[in-house]
């Protein structure tokens, strides 16, 4: 992989590893600036995506890289499988977009 590829995987893992955390902080702080803004207003997609990440958190659901679906100009699209807490993949890996904004790398559009 790339440099540019290794920082957008690396921002999606620490995405999906806050969340098995349960670090809200660290959490928010992956997130596209547009949705730190209202990441904790009750409702937005934001909080949505918090709590079905930590439903399946607490469940025991861990996520593992896959592969990069594309890297287009500011957009990207990788995929991550779900491990269930027995080490097994549940389903088919999802994706997760980010954005380029800046120069740096965020997280615009999870799957849990």
């Amino acid at each position: 992989m790339n440099k540019e590829v290794d920082e957008i995987v690396g921002v999606a893992s620490r995405h999906y590893g806050e969340i098995v955390k349960g670090d809200w902080d660290g959490w928010v702080g992956t997130l596209a600036p547009r949705l730190q803004r209202t990441a904790d207003v009750r409702g937005s997609s934001a909080d949505f995506w918090w709590r079905a990440g930590r439903r399946m958190a607490e469940k025991g659901v861990t996520y593992e890289f896959h592969h990069v679906d594309y890297v287009e100009d500011e957009r990207a699209k990788l995929f991550f499988k779900r491990i269930d807490k027995d080490g097994r993949q549940l389903g088919l890996p999802v994706p997760i977009y980010l954005v380029k904004v800046e120069g740096k790398w965020w997280v615009d559009q999870p799957t849990y």
